[in-house]
């Protein structure tokens, strides 16, 4: 920072302050005006990038579509030394048999963003939750 100061010609005390702010501006200078770039990144499978700007300083964000988690860095920004921050990102299939949501012995079988139960004789139902009683019979009325 420099200070001066200076008197006009009624005497009276004006100040001006020149406040030198290099870095911050050479900061600007690489992210609006730079040609460096860093490698292009591609879209996870079975997710989506957002952003397609390469240059330092510049952000590039990632999500998973239903069914499935990000695994690594949903952000990533270009660096000065043209590589990215974090980690490279996946999307894995979220498990939904995980919570065994299969009751009374049934299988389940995981599939994306969904389950699918598979009943043990005598039982029935989207959870195998519903039982099936052979002797029951029908009265017609």
């Amino acid at each position: 920072m420099v200070f001066k100061q200076t008197t006009g010609p009624d005497q009276k005390l004006s100040f001006t302050i020149v406040t030198c702010a290099l870095v911050s501006l050479q900061f600007h200078f690489l992210r609006f005006f730079s040609t460096e770039t860093c490698p292009k990144l591609n879209a996870p499978n079975n997710g989506k990038k957002f952003g397609s700007r390469y240059l330092v300083g510049h952000e590039v964000h990632f999500a998973c579509d239903p069914g499935f988690v990000l695994v690594g860095s949903n952000t990533r920004v270009c660096l000065k030394d043209k590589t990215w921050s974090g980690q490279l990102p996946f999307c894995k299939n979220i498990n939904e048999c995980a919570s065994n949501p299969c009751v009374n012995g049934g299988t389940c079988v995981d599939d994306v963003n969904r389950y699918a139960c598979l009943c043990r004789a005598g039982w029935a139902g989207y959870n195998c939750h519903l039982t099936l009683n052979s002797r029951k019979s029908c009265k017609i009325v």
